[in-house]
């Protein structure tokens, strides 16, 4: 079935059911950000297969919203359908809300699955057109009705981390967080983001490809503790281990019968976490508290135990992205392709025993592809190299240990001055921003600018976020931090984890992106208070091959030669002759 046949089918459906407008979110019912193949809904209905973006499907139009970083990718997979682009960011183009606060009519019933959208969204999309005569239809999964052979849930069993691997029991962590419940007026706490759930009770799993999470919801009060999830998952030792920590075991589906048992109860709950339906079963009989939740704060600032052993995963990547980036250097590159280059990159990382997964798909992108900024290759856009241009390389791997996220752009010959410039702008705001130094009660808001100063120089740009929050063994974007040219309301406190990650982007040419992870480290105290400073995790050469050196100021070259300093002195005691004599090239001062 085509596209335009899927997107007809659901019309006939929509027209039987009395809607007249269909929304279909990128979801599941914990909103989670990577999903599970069960739930890719806007995949199966769209072909774009980007992370985020939202659909509207009316009698006459079908319609995608695609942020910046998927623009040229979205307009590759909607070629050949009936789908209109919007591509948000872009001058002229209405948001998604935009366009519904400014189309939706008088007698507009708009339909959507409750248990794909969260409460949050419901909310805003209500408020924009509370000034029709709108009727919501919320409780419809058309898309099922059209996804017949819809792939099952995985049945893969969790596992507990132990102490030396989580730094604090769930006996702590649910006293913290009934502290904070207390603090905040609330009876009891309602969870249904997973990594949250799987923070919070110090378990992990296999539901989601490169998330270790468990699919789950948990509740919160001053006497008991439960987690709901499929029972098949669990062995008896995790189940018994989970009771001694106070945590009493029910399965998934027991959920929304507890739920609807709720009354006269002050819920604190995030409302961007939890989907519709569920928030309709307790919404008249309850008060709710919405804010972020009250673990989503906690896991953002990681424990020394989890610091500790997010080094040592970032060692282990260390080496994997030292071997790899060896091979690279010396294949001769008319033999390679960008799926050969991804999948030589998992099979260093897989040498290590406590390698996982990858913790995101990866973007291996060469000339133009590397424009993309999440290009996923494929056997469709599977591009040959050469020996000439750039090759974009965004990677990560879950570890026992911790999560990673690196970039790097390489060289893989000549150079034009053009990918010389770029690739040497975005280093020179990379480093600068890694050599900030900032006072406590500083928001990520405040730093992405450094990142962007040269760029804006020569009138280019970015459009995607600085930096985002990584988790320790969970999913490779976290909140509520970020480095953003967004505001965002949440400073940044010593053992945050997050990304920096500049790039630029071409269409039709080249891309560049230089990523690290880092973690927020104090920098000392004065009469002027408490300041803060980042110190990277990651450590893999940054290719002096692509660098424009006279473009770079003196400070720039210091910091550029400190920091190969410390990849050769971490990295090279893990690697044999032949590699450290390679690295020790790689990582010479310019």
């Amino acid at each position: 079935m085509s596209i335009d046949d899927r997107v007809k089918s659901l019309r006939e459906l929509m027209k039987k059911n009395g809607i007249t407008m269909y929304i279909v979110a990128t979801a599941d019912p914990h909103m989670n950000e990577y999903l599970s193949d069960h739930y890719k809904d806007r995949v199966f209905i769209s072909g774009f297969t980007g992370s985020q973006g939202n659909v509207i499907i009316t009698m006459d139009k079908a319609m995608l919203w695609a942020d910046g970083r998927y623009h040229v990718q979205a307009e590759n997979q909607l070629k050949g359908t009936s789908y209109e682009l919007y591509k948000w960011g872009k001058p002229g183009v209405p948001t998604f809300m935009e366009y519904l606060r400014d189309n939706v009519k008088e007698g507009e019933v708009i339909g959507f699955n409750g248990k794909t959208f969260s409460e949050a969204m419901f909310e805003r999309i209500e408020d924009l057109v509370d000034d029709r005569d709108v009727k919501f239809v919320d409780d419809v999964d058309l898309i099922s009705e059209i996804w017949t052979d819809r792939p099952a849930l995985k049945k893969d069993k969790a596992f507990i981390l132990s102490s030396e691997e989580a730094g604090e029991s769930t006996k702590d962590k649910l006293s913290r967080v009934r502290a904070k419940l207390k603090e905040e007026g609330a009876d009891l706490s309602i969870i249904a983001s997973l990594d949250d759930i799987c923070w919070l009770y110090n378990i992990r799993a296999n539901d989601i490809q490169d998330s270790p999470v468990l699919i789950s919801y948990a509740y919160v009060d001053f006497d008991k503790a439960a987690i709901y999830t499929d029972l098949d998952k669990l062995d008896d030792d995790i189940i018994k281990a989970l009771n001694a920590q106070g945590v009493e075991v029910k399965k998934y589906e027991a959920f929304e019968d507890d739920l609807r048992k709720i009354k006269d109860k002050t819920i604190y709950l995030d409302e961007n976490k939890i989907n519709r339906y569920m928030f309709k079963l307790i919404e008249d009989d309850n008060y709710v508290i919405g804010d972020i939740n009250i673990t989503t704060k906690f896991k953002a600032v990681k424990n020394d135990t989890e610091i500790k052993n997010v080094k040592k995963a970032h060692i282990t990547d260390g080496v994997a992205l030292a071997r790899f980036m060896k091979w690279l250097k010396e294949s001769d590159k008319k033999t390679l392709d960008e799926l050969t280059v991804q999948n030589k990159l998992h099979d260093f990382r897989a040498m290590s025993e406590d390698f996982l997964e990858e913790s995101f798909e990866t973007i291996c992108g060469y000339a133009d592809n590397a424009a993309i900024v999440h290009y996923m290759s494929s056997e469709e856009t599977n591009k040959k190299l050469d020996n000439k241009g750039l090759l974009l390389v965004d990677s990560g791997g879950q570890y026992r240990f911790g999560t990673t996220d690196v970039t790097r752009t390489m060289a893989m010959g000549a150079l034009t001055d053009e990918e010389k410039k770029g690739f040497t702008l975005v280093l020179k705001g990379f480093i600068r921003l890694m050599s900030v130094v900032f006072k406590k009660g500083t928001k990520g808001s405040s730093l992405d600018l450094l990142a962007r100063l040269d760029l804006y120089k020569h009138q280019m740009d970015y459009l995607h976020g600085t930096g985002h929050g990584v988790g320790y063994l969970l999913n490779v974007h976290e909140g509520p931090h970020n480095i953003s040219s967004r505001y965002n309301d949440i400073d940044l406190v010593k053992n945050m984890i997050f990304s920096v990650e500049p790039g630029v982007y071409e269409d039709g040419k080249y891309g560049v992106r230089t990523e690290v992870l880092v973690y927020v480290e104090d920098a000392g105290t004065s009469k002027y208070g408490e300041f803060f400073r980042l110190e990277p995790l990651t450590y893999a050469p940054i290719d002096k091959d692509a660098i424009d050196k006279d473009m770079l100021t003196a400070e720039e070259i210091s910091w550029l030669n400190d920091y190969h300093k410390a990849v050769y002195e971490k990295i090279s005691p893990l690697l044999n002759e032949d590699e450290k004599a390679w690295l020790k090239k790689a990582t010479s001062e310019i």
